[in-house]
């Protein structure tokens, strides 16, 4: 198998993009900050996109709950209006989310985030960023505590 995401995965210790570790996923910061805070989650198994729909729904559920905790947590340290998440699987097929915090003054406001002109920033900048965003991603009760899934008696 010749998959992008787990080759990324498989070197997060050299990856400059790596913010921190999820019980299901890895967080990433996208290289293109377009949007400031814009980050890459990628669920740590291959599921593969195109079968999505065989997934058991306990996965899919816990990635999902990992994505809204991020999701708050970027808005909040952003002071963004919304956070866009995207699982496309056009290009890589390996499950991932994409989260776009979206801002008041947005160039493209009410419109999907692409295109936009693409923002590089410089090395210490690009640094910094991830250091804000890993200081404010705690994993643990918090994330099961707020978005526990309700079971069935």
């Amino acid at each position: 198998m010749n998959c992008n995401f787990c080759g990324i995965l498989n070197t997060l210790e050299s990856n400059e993009t790596y913010i921190g570790d999820l019980e299901f996923g890895v967080l990433l910061l996208n290289v293109n900050q377009s949007f400031k805070g814009r980050c890459l989650y990628i669920s740590k198994q291959h599921i593969n996109l195109e079968n999505l729909e065989n997934l058991e729904s306990h996965l899919y559920l816990s990635c999902n709950k990992e994505i809204l905790y991020v999701m708050k947590k970027l808005k909040i340290l952003f002071n963004a209006e919304l956070v866009n998440l995207a699982l496309l699987g056009n290009k890589e097929k390996h499950m991932h989310w994409h989260l776009i915090p979206r801002y008041r003054n947005d160039t493209n406001k009410n419109n999907p985030p692409w295109p936009n002109k693409e923002k590089i920033l410089n090395k210490d900048e690009f640094h910094s960023l991830i250091l804000l965003i890993k200081n404010n991603i705690n994993r643990g009760e918090e994330i099961d505590r707020e978005y526990s899934v309700p079971t069935r008696s």
